[in-house]
């Protein structure tokens, strides 16, 4: 077999994909990221290059996204505008469970035998009636783009990743290889794997015993949490397992906040802040590397500001309106967790999506005129009017959002950070 090196990375050579195929990258975020990513993906099939995507790279919050999407592949890219309707519609039910909420509820339960309630146990099974409890094998059908959801291993410091085959990594050395075939292992469970945000979830442990991993490629206990703790873009190992082809990058990750008014005067805060100064460091030099080995990559970021004028030479049934600059500043600041996410943050963010994703048209085809027939879809039917209201400092409809939007707010109250934030 031959061997190939890119970006420090070592890999046993895949047949060359095609120029127009795309590899796509979601980022972490939690349900925040999965609702972008979700406007992203109808922007995508708006454009006609969602069924250009053969390879998917998730992380956390986009590991949801991915895994809902190519479990559901061939209705996200039905013909009939109604189908991605009612698919689209489950994540967005998803985003609506407090799912974190229900697990630090149940918490005290978690250290009772046979540990049902451990957090992490929680979380996979949270995911698991999302996926209708179907094993990574499900991930592989003909015509299904290949996922590969992204976590780090707590033990070894190494980027690992789930596919349809089981579990892999990539070592120190820059081998990619397989650790275990694990093609049974529950799809929740490495969704899991991916977005246990290490403040809130401890890590997802595997036996190897459990997998039936008798030999040395696999310690016997592994322990995986967020795959954004390495790389949150899921950009490294993209570069690495895609031979060619257009690398789209939807990035959602929280950005880092400047103006907070915190003390860090409690440790939690302190190693939580810390840790966010790191991954800011660590995705600007990603960033930086990127646009130096792979500069026609494109990508679309939940911090961009949207106008009309970006959106030229795409046509759209209705017209596209886009939101206030006040609105897409507000965006960039929701809270980056998994607790309940009401229609009136949903609708925004998925908006914000699928607009910063139209922008990708012109750059993936220069020249080409895009028309899209059919209106526009949001989540909910009707377009809120609750994110202008908050970003616009009213307060008459903050009931309907989560006890502070913004990620910088730690305490669970129902405060005026939500209209008179810094960021705001």
């Amino acid at each position: 077999m031959t061997e190939r090196r890119i970006c420090g990375y070592s890999n046993f050579l895949r047949p060359p994909m095609p120029r127009d195929d795309l590899t796509l990258c979601l980022s972490g975020g939690g349900f925040r990221a999965m609702l972008f990513h979700l406007g992203v993906i109808r922007a995508l099939r708006d454009l006609d290059f969602l069924e250009s995507v053969r390879n998917i790279f998730s992380v956390s919050g986009g590991s949801i996204a991915a895994a809902h999407l190519v479990l559901n592949w061939e209705r996200y890219t039905a013909t009939k505008d109604a189908a991605f309707q009612e698919v689209a519609n489950e994540l967005v039910e998803f985003a609506g469970l407090d799912l974190r909420g229900k697990i630090l509820r149940r918490a005290p339960l978690g250290w009772i035998p046979p540990f049902y309630f451990a957090r992490t146990e929680q979380l996979a099974r949270g995911y698991g009636k999302l996926f209708k409890n179907l094993m990574l094998e499900s991930l592989t059908a003909t015509g299904r783009p290949r996922l590969h959801i992204l976590a780090t291993n707590m033990v070894s410091g190494e980027l690992y990743f789930f596919d349809a085959a089981g579990i892999h990594k990539i070592d120190a050395a820059g081998i990619v290889s397989q650790v275990a075939d694990a093609a049974e292992l529950p799809i929740g469970k490495a969704v899991a794997a991916s977005s246990a945000f290490p403040p809130f979830f401890p890590p997802v442990k595997l036996k190897a015993r459990e997998l039936g991993i008798t030999d040395t490629r696999m310690r016997s206990v592994e322990r995986f949490t967020d795959g954004g703790v390495f790389d949150n873009t899921g950009v490294r190992a993209a570069l690495a397992l895609a031979a060619s082809g257009r690398l789209v990058v939807s990035d959602a990750s929280a950005g880092f906040d400047q103006a907070t008014d915190q003390a860090f005067r409690i440790v939690i805060s302190r190693a939580i802040r810390s840790s966010d100064i790191l991954m800011s460091r660590v995705s600007a030099l990603e960033d930086e590397h990127l646009r130096h080995i792979n500069p026609s990559f494109v990508s679309c970021n939940i911090s961009e500001f949207i106008t009309k004028n970006d959106l030229r030479g795409i046509n759209v049934s209705g017209g596209v309106q886009t939101q206030s600059p006040a609105v897409q500043k507000w965006i960039k600041n929701v809270r980056t967790d998994l607790d309940k996410f009401p229609m009136a943050l949903i609708q925004p963010i998925f908006r914000h999506g699928y607009e910063t994703g139209l922008r990708l048209g012109p750059q993936l085809s220069p020249g080409r005129q895009f028309v899209i027939t059919h209106p526009t879809w949001s989540p909910g039917g009707t377009r809120s009017q609750g994110a202008e209201q908050v970003a616009g400092g009213h307060n008459e409809d903050r009931e309907h959002f989560p006890p502070c939007a913004y990620r910088c707010c730690t305490h669970r109250c129902r405060c005026d950070r939500a209209t008179s934030h810094p960021s705001a």
